[in-house]
C-alpha cells in the first residue's frame, strides 16, 4: 500500500507475481508504470453511497481489475459490506471483485448479482476464526454455495 513502483517491482520479481493489488493512493500514472512492466494490475477503491465513478476513467487504460470495497477510516478490510446497488452506476468497462464483508450468511446475494462486469469475489474476513487463521469448513461452505446451481 502506496509502495514506490520499484518497491512493487522488487517485491513482484522475488514472490514470481503476475498481478499486484494496489490498496492505497497509488496514481493512475503509477499503475501504467507497473502494468508496462508486464504486471497486472488490480486497483482498489473504497466505497459508499457518495463515491464518484468517474475518477475511475484515468485508471481504466492502466488497470486488469478494480476492486470494490467498503469504505472506512483506515486501508483493508472492515468486515462489511457496502450497498451493492450503487454499482448500477458503474459502467462496467473494467471487470471488478467484490469486496468487503463477503461470508456465507450473504454469499448467495452476492451470487445473484446479474449484468454487471463481476469477476471474482474478494473473500477474507467472512472466513476467518480470528485476523489472518481462516475457518476450513467455513471455506469449504463458501465453495460449495458457490459451486452449487441454486
Amino acid at each position: 500500500m502506496n509502495e514506490a513502483t520499484s518497491r512493487i517491482m522488487e517485491l513482484a520479481i522475488r514472490h514470481q507475481l503476475d498481478f499486484v493489488q494496489l490498496h492505497g493512493n497509488e496514481s493512475a500514472e503509477q499503475c501504467a508504470e507497473i502494468k508496462a512492466s508486464g504486471l497486472g494490475v488490480v486497483k482498489v477503491f473504497q466505497m459508499d453511497g457518495h463515491f464518484d465513478f468517474p475518477k475511475l476513467v484515468p485508471y481504466k487504460k492502466n488497470t486488469d481489475y478494480f476492486l470494490f470495497d467498503t469504505k472506512s477510516e483506515s486501508y483493508g478490510g472492515t468486515g462489511k459490506t457496502f450497498d451493492w446497488n450503487i454499482l448500477n452506476r458503474y459502467d462496467q468497462d473494467i471487470p471488478f471483485f467484490l469486496s468487503g464483508g463477503l461470508s456465507v450468511e450473504n454469499i448467495n446475494d452476492a451470487k445473484a448479482i446479474n449484468g454487471m462486469n463481476l469477476h471474482a469475489l474478494d473473500i477474507n474476513s467472512g472466513v476467518e476464526i480470528s485476523p489472518g487463521l481462516k475457518d476450513i469448513d467455513k471455506i469449504k461452505l463458501l465453495k460449495n454455495i458457490l459451486t452449487s446451481n441454486s
